[in-house]
């Protein structure tokens, strides 16, 4: 990040966790723990030059978008519907010169195929 420290660009993580878990989800288990949740954010915040739009993720089956950290409300969580059946998608159009992510569609890809042998 620090490396990153004078780059004007839009910084977005990809992961497959969300950092921050629904109240009835318990987030130790299933995605990052309070105590490992809150060093990351002080992490980020660390940096707060730095032009975040937040964090994508999937790993729970269910479209949320939401904030990831209290003390980064612009700090936003985009989690796309993780789902085995019919394929989630989140497409994603950016401004190519400013980073900034103009907007965020949810879909759903056909059923899947299977290759006849």
């Amino acid at each position: 990040l620090q490396q990153l420290d004078k780059q004007s660009s839009t910084i977005v993580l990809l992961q497959h966790q969300p950092y921050r878990a629904p109240f009835y989800i318990p987030g130790e288990i299933y995605a990052f723990g309070e105590a490992k949740r809150l060093r990351i954010d002080h992490l980020l915040r660390q940096h707060s030059s730095l032009n975040y739009f937040g964090v994508f993720a999937g790993h729970f089956h269910m479209w949320s978008d939401g904030t990831a950290f209290d003390n980064m409300p612009k700090f936003r969580q985009f989690e796309t519907d993780a789902c085995k059946v019919a394929q989630a998608i989140a497409l994603v159009t950016a401004n190519i010169k400013t980073g900034e992510i103009i907007k965020i569609e949810k879909l759903y890809g056909d059923e899947p195929t299977y290759e006849i042998k």
